[in-house]
């Protein structure tokens, strides 16, 4: 406990919780204000800490990554299953909405690891859904709504149970000003898709979450990819579906954030520098903060990462969240991404010494309101290469790879990287194939070859299946309380609660 900070006690679920006094995130141009404070902020990724049974092994991870000096992690808020057994599990897919699992293996293990965040002085980003496998995602609400890859984003059952679930975790949490901001999914993609479909989900997404909750920011949770300039690589040619530059406009996502895993989209290490340059200067372009949340090397880590985050540092990202902390207390949750707090010396220079540069950067001096258009890199390469992306951040969230839907960051990612994107990321070293993913993202993504073979949905059939945000209120969830866990069966008029189960 913090000394002279104010704290209000009461019980729920059985524990003693403890609120104090702090603000939600707000942006200030091109950065971003936390409690009171507006600087440029470092943090981590944990995927799994969602999913880890024991307390204090989620303390243990947590004690590590405040004592490197990170302000913000990003834990996956998220854990789909159609089979239910007796692993950790948050939502039993349905069509119409899935079932709630409410006991000691279901929401009660995020509802601890923002806890023990709080307790830490930590904010923390909570994806809702996952693209790839990694506990659950899109490849899991297909089994039920009978969609693919390249539907999903236009299903009507798959926005239902999607929706129902944002509308769930966003009415549990929306008090607690520990959640830094929310992500609409973990690395989307619509491979071949035109970049319409996507765009227009973002959009509708985005209206969905801001009409429940206006105080916390939201972010898409994507890696990045732009349909355009650049060098002519794959990661800019549009062929996932994705138009960063254009989701940078949306107006309820209020900053944009990119991944960064070259090796799974078959790039040098030193591309990783422009990348992260051409993101930045879309930022300035358009007056909005921009966060790299996830980036990671699997060869040389160390020289790499230190490359990549000496241009963050001088560079105007308003954050940056490293691939992720992992240690003996996260067990099998870790990939080839991933940043041990067992190796000192590479822990020492990627987390402490980085998150310590970062607290001493200076902010710029005000620019002007019409910054200089962004100009791609030179395009020095001839066609976009073909990248068969091969995800597998391996079950942790390691998927941030660059890889097509085929593979989630392992673990909290099923990505391209193989971290434990699941996440425990395993990626791949191929073109940007599916990138291993996380934890929770373990698959690996191929990349798609070209664009040209894409299975074409229209843009206007997308829209028209896509639920309104009027459309789906969330009439059921009990008012806010002040408190972090809120009971959205307490005014829940239609909701039944069997054995630690909620259907809604």
């Amino acid at each position: 406990m913090v000394s002279g900070t104010p704290i209000d006690r009461d019980v729920r679920h059985g524990r003693i919780l403890e609120k104090r006094t702090s603000s939600f995130a707000r942006v200030s141009g091109r950065q971003i204000t936390v409690n009171g404070e507006t600087k440029y902020l470092s943090g981590t990724n944990a995927y799994y800490l969602s999913k880890l049974r024991d307390d204090k092994k989620v303390d243990e991870v947590l004690d590590h990554i405040k004592a490197a000096g990170f302000k913000v992690l990003r834990v996956w808020g998220f854990n789909d299953v159609t089979q239910p057994n007796d692993d950790v599990w948050f939502q039993n897919l349905k069509i119409g909405g899935g079932e709630i699992n409410k006991g000691p293996n279901g929401i009660q293990r995020l509802d601890y690891a923002i806890e023990a965040a709080e307790k830490r002085g930590l904010k923390v980003i909570i994806p809702f859904a996952n693209n790839w496998g990694d506990l659950g995602g899109i490849p899991e609400y297909n089994k039920v709504c009978g969609a693919n890859e390249h539907t999903w984003f236009t299903n009507q059952n798959c926005q239902d149970i999607y929706r129902k679930y944002v509308a769930f975790v966003v009415n549990r949490y929306k008090d607690s000003t520990t959640v830094f901001s929310w992500q609409l999914m973990n690395e989307p993609r619509c491979k071949g898709c035109p970049t319409s479909v996507l765009t227009e989900w973002a959009k509708s997404a985005s209206a969905f979450v801001k009409s429940m909750d206006k105080n916390h920011l939201l972010s898409l949770g994507d890696e990045g990819f732009l349909a355009s300039g650049g060098d002519g690589s794959y990661p800019y040619s549009g062929a996932e579906g994705l138009d960063w530059e254009e989701n940078l406009k949306i107006k309820d996502l209020d900053y944009g954030n990119f991944h960064l895993y070259p090796e799974s989209w078959n790039e040098p290490a030193d591309w990783g520098n422009t990348w992260i340059k051409d993101h930045d200067a879309l930022g300035a372009r358009y007056n909005k903060p921009v966060v790299l949340d996830e980036y990671g090397a699997q060869t040389d880590r160390l020289d790499v990462l230190e490359g990549w985050q000496k241009t963050i540092l001088g560079s105007g990202l308003a954050m940056d969240l490293s691939w992720q902390v992992t240690g003996p207390a996260s067990g099998q949750n870790t990939d080839a991404f991933a940043i041990s707090y067992s190796n000192k010396k590479e822990f020492r220079a990627l987390c402490t010494d980085h998150s310590k540069s970062i607290r001493g950067k200076k902010a710029p001096a005000k620019s002007s309101k019409n910054p200089q258009k962004h100009t791609p890199s030179t395009p020095s390469k001839s066609p976009p290469k073909p990248t068969t992306s091969t995800s597998s951040k391996s079950v942790s969230e390691s998927s941030s790879k660059i890889s097509p839907q085929t593979t989630p960051k392992s673990q909290p990612k099923t990505q391209p990287k193989t971290k434990p994107k699941t996440k425990p990321k395993t990626k791949p070293k191929t073109k940007p194939k599916t990138k291993p993913k996380k934890p929770g993202k373990k698959p690996s993504k191929t990349t798609p070859k070209s664009s040209s073979s894409t299975v074409k949905v229209s843009a206007a059939a997308a829209i028209e299946t896509i639920y309104s945000a009027s459309q789906v209120p969330c009439a059921k969830c009990g008012s806010g309380t002040t408190l972090i866990l809120k009971d959205s069966t307490a005014s829940s008029g239609g909701s039944s609660s069997k054995g630690g189960v909620q259907s809604y």
